[in-house]
């Protein structure tokens, strides 16, 4: 049976994978894995990019709404539903907020602003993440 195990290593920017087997120890693969640029272009990325998907899925419409008025969503996202109850704030006037099925959508409340802005924040994140990480990748080769 195999197995992948990963151990800190300053040879791979912090990422390291052994791979045991039938054999007697570990075959360490690290020095192979570090000839590759787009996976330590990657894991040199990965808290961004973790970041960026949580926010794009924290900002799905997922959670029906319990009332809605004529003209609105089916259903919020976490990240609103969260976001709108935690900051009870208004803003003077209505505020552009787009959702994804209304995207000239507006709100005065900063939470909700908050909450439909962050699956467009998280998008950018991942764009920006990809960008980074094709640079890294042209400049190892």
């Amino acid at each position: 049976m195999l197995t992948l195990m990963a151990r800190t290593d300053a040879a791979m920017s912090g990422m390291s994978f052994s791979l045991g087997g039938p054999w007697p120890g570990p075959l360490d693969l690290t020095d192979e894995l570090s000839k590759i640029p787009t996976l330590v272009c990657a894991a040199d990325q990965f808290g961004l990019t973790a970041l960026g998907a949580a926010m794009t899925a924290a900002g799905q419409p997922t959670v029906a709404k319990r009332f809605r008025t004529a003209g609105s969503s089916h259903a919020t996202s976490h990240a609103s539903r969260i976001l709108s109850s935690a900051i009870d704030v208004q803003f003077s006037r209505h505020v552009w907020a787009p959702t994804t099925t209304r995207p000239l959508a507006s709100t005065r409340h900063v939470g909700r602003w908050l909450g439909r802005w962050t699956p467009f924040v998280g998008e950018a994140l991942l764009i920006y993440d990809g960008v980074q990480i094709y640079r890294c990748v042209q400049n190892a080769s």
